[in-house]
């Protein structure tokens, strides 16, 4: 987990959840932008000891309630290997819309993004 990213998305101003255990040690994050039309989930993040622990689903349930109050649905980029996340956003019915070439760089490696989007119904986006 980047504590830099989180600590420039506060600074931001984007909407952002921390989880901390009983000792108020940090276990996770998310982090997500709002335009008017769809809202942008940047990043959530799950230290390694607490993932597959249902710590994810809570942050990504945040991150849509608070899109649902502003946008109409949200996306976020996925990198292409990362079948675990590809299948948990799935879980979550966020369907794959399009690839991002060359989107995650490290050093010598480019590696493509899918890009994931789940839109809100209208009952939804009301409350009802």
């Amino acid at each position: 987990m980047d504590k830099k990213n989180l600590n420039d998305a506060i600074s931001a101003g984007y909407d952002s959840w921390i989880l901390r255990d009983k000792r108020n040690l940090l276990i996770g994050f998310s982090i997500v932008m709002h335009t008017p039309d769809l809202s942008h989930l940047l990043l959530i993040a799950i230290k390694k000891d607490f993932q597959r622990k249902g710590f994810g689903s809570l942050l990504l349930n945040w991150c849509e309630k608070k899109s649902r109050e502003k946008s109409s649905g949200i996306s976020l980029e996925v990198r292409s290997s990362n079948d675990i996340a590809i299948s948990f956003y799935k879980k979550s019915n966020y369907k794959c819309i399009g690839i991002r070439k060359n989107y995650y760089r490290d050093k010598n490696l480019c590696e493509d993004a899918f890009i994931m989007e789940k839109l809100f119904h209208k009952c939804e986006q009301n409350g009802k």
